[in-house]
């Protein structure tokens, strides 16, 4: 409902899913599942090669599961991405098309 709310009022919303920016990011799925230990390393690790710093929020994400703070921050990233016009949109297909440059 605020979703619809706020795209009637005209703000851009753009849809995100973190095991997908994950999988770019990697190059593929992510070996470990999100909520192992294993994972949530893997998932830090790409973020921080992006210039994302998860360590930055230990301590000051209350009752978030790690996994979760991990997903924000790779919606974030997608987020600042799309604001600088470099986000990579996937097609009703699942064609990638570009814009702006290229996906690190």
């Amino acid at each position: 409902v605020e979703a619809e709310r706020a795209r009637l009022s005209g703000m851009p919303l753009i849809e995100v899913h973190p095991e997908t920016v994950f999988a770019v990011l990697g190059g593929g799925p992510c070996a470990a599942a999100k909520s192992t230990w294993e994972g949530q390393q893997e998932r830090a690790a790409l973020l921080r090669g992006v210039g994302a710093d998860p360590g930055a929020f230990r301590g000051s994400t209350g009752p978030a599961l790690a996994h979760d703070v991990l997903d924000a921050i790779a919606a974030a990233w997608v987020a600042h991405l799309h604001r600088e016009g470099a986000a990579v949109a996937l097609g009703e297909e699942g064609e990638p098309i570009w814009h702006g440059g290229t996906p690190k």
